[in-house]
């Protein structure tokens, strides 16, 4: 009887690890990989092809969609040409990637492609599914690059922001989407900058005058010490100028009539070879 039972064990043990080797041989999974904010890039690696939902707990649509999710995540590597994996993000715990994703409906699909995400848009059946996966008819989609990648370095920096409004949301009650509250960041950025450069401004134009005025000051001081007029020095001054510019002026006027004359001595003297020849 003991024997019997050693066998029976021996025998299901047997059974248990060729269907684990045969599934993962044949890229049998049959599960949905939760995603979040903390493990979605140790998970999602760059040799590999990951189908991915945005969804809600509440959601209907979802729900009634999962169970198709479910069965092609058990469709074997070999039937369907390659190995995708399934995974899901819940839509209000993860808003790093929601960011990342530009994630704005429920449910919303993508593919990573080796690290080549594309967004598209499917109906919920089975046989539709299956054959939009198994033909890699996500590449008629455009592919996110740039700073829409949800891998580049800018939505990885741009998905904190919505972290921030998402955990004020969360503790204080008031949501601020990621592009007002960074747009208010820049905005106070350039205004400090501005604020500064115009106290600079400030501070350069409050040290000429000061300048200015101390040089004025020295300057009637000079005069009253050795007993001069100020007002007559500058009055005297200006007269000097006035008759260095009217100078200038005559010898500019004298210049020019001199070219002139030239010039009607050269055209006579032409007229007059002309005439000779």
């Amino acid at each position: 009887m003991i024997k019997e039972l050693l066998n029976i064990k021996l025998i299901s043990l047997f059974v248990i690890l060729t269907l684990l080797i045969c599934s993962s041989f044949n890229g049998v999974y049959g599960e949905i990989v939760e995603l979040t904010d903390k493990n979605f890039d140790k998970m999602v690696k760059k040799d590999e092809r990951w189908f991915i939902v945005f969804y809600r707990k509440e959601s209907k649509l979802y729900g009634n969609f999962e169970p198709t999710i479910l069965k092609l995540s058990e469709v074997p590597e070999s039937e369907m040409g390659f190995e995708l994996k399934y995974g899901r993000i819940e839509y209000d715990e993860n808003p790093h990637l929601v960011s990342r994703f530009i994630a704005n409906q429920i449910p919303q699909y993508f593919i990573s492609d080796l690290r080549r995400v594309y967004s598209f848009t499917i109906t919920q059946n089975y046989d539709y599914v299956f054959e939009f996966l198994k033909y890699r008819r996500w590449k008629l989609f455009p592919v996110k690059e740039g700073a829409s990648d949800p891998f580049s370095y800018m939505a990885y920096f741009y998905g904190y922001f919505n972290i921030i409004g998402f955990l004020l949301k969360k503790n204080v009650f008031i949501y601020i989407p990621p592009k007002i509250f960074y747009s208010t960041i820049i905005g106070i950025f350039f205004s400090a900058i501005l604020r500064f450069a115009y106290r600079k401004h400030r501070e350069v134009q409050d040290y000429i005058n000061k300048f200015e005025r101390d040089i004025e000051e020295k300057y009637y001081e000079r005069c009253e010490k050795h007993g001069y007029d100020p007002f007559k020095l500058i009055e005297e001054m200006e007269k000097k100028l006035k008759e260095r510019e009217e100078h200038e002026k005559l010898q500019r006027l004298a210049e020019k009539e001199v070219e002139r004359e030239a010039k009607e001595f050269l055209k006579l003297k032409e007229k007059i070879e002309k005439k000779n020849n």
